[in-house]
């Protein structure tokens, strides 16, 4: 992309971002929100931001991680994805991974099936991570909100049965081998070889589970993550004044 051109998108940006800035203030009365946020406390209320910040970079490099077997791809490319994919998310719910996928696969000659394949790699260390917090509220405190309580298990079902999915579809199996039967039976011949290729290159995308060095370090990396959107929550708390403890914040994340 030539200057000319990021010049032009970023102006684009600008103008959407603040037509949208301007649409959620209508209505609201600016006098009696900048009465309330006297009362905020300012360094902890800035500190958020960075933790914010931190979140995005961290979420790119877990992602440079799970695509390492796959392709090196360049971290500040994920990095631009990732806040191009969140803010698609933002119009349209779950638009964001199709769109990183698609970009990450067209600049770096990847598979899209495949980069869509490492997006679903993050979303079972995601739940991995909640499943793992939700250990540590059941040893603080046991007695959860009802809430929280079923945020936990409807995660820890999330990663077996992704779990699972990738197991059937990875593996050679009788389920397997009837599955495929099932699906040949009901498709017609020419979107199953399309369809077949492309399955071929989105199990590429699942390489990361098979190297126990790469889980680790991305689930590390995923508890540093969301880590950072937990610290965020008690920053938010703390500079309005409400003193929250460390398993609240993890409850509201939850």
């Amino acid at each position: 992309m030539t200057i000319k051109n990021k010049y032009k998108w970023t102006m684009y940006g600008i103008v959407i971002g603040s037509l949208f800035f301007w649409f959620s203030l209508r209505g609201i009365d600016i006098h009696s929100v900048l009465e309330s946020l006297r009362a905020v406390e300012l360094m902890p209320a800035m500190l958020v931001l960075p933790a914010g910040v931190l979140f995005m970079l961290i979420k790119a490099w877990r992602w440079a991680v799970i695509l390492g077997p796959v392709a090196r791809v360049e971290l500040p490319l994920l990095h631009s994805a990732v806040y191009m994919g969140t803010a698609a998310n933002l119009s349209i719910a779950h638009s964001g991974e199709l769109l990183r996928a698609m970009l990450i696969g067209r600049r770096s000659h990847v598979a899209t099936t495949a980069v869509l394949a490492s997006i679903g790699v993050e979303r079972i260390f995601d739940f991995m991570v909640v499943v793992a917090l939700f250990g540590v509220l059941l040893i603080i405190d046991p007695q959860l909100p009802e809430y929280v309580a079923v945020a936990g298990f409807i995660a820890l079902f999330m990663v077996w049965a992704g779990l699972l999915t990738i197991v059937v579809l990875s593996v050679p199996s009788k389920v397997r081998y009837h599955l495929r039967l099932l699906v040949i039976s009901l498709l017609p011949e020419k979107f199953l070889e399309l369809n077949k290729n492309q399955l071929k290159r989105g199990l590429v995308g699942f390489s990361a589970l098979s190297n126990p060095s790469i889980v680790v370090n991305v689930f590390l990396l995923s508890v540093l993550q969301w880590g950072c959107i937990v610290s965020a929550i008690w920053l938010c708390a703390y500079s309005a004044g409400y003193a929250l403890t460390i398993s609240m914040a993890i409850s509201v994340w939850v």
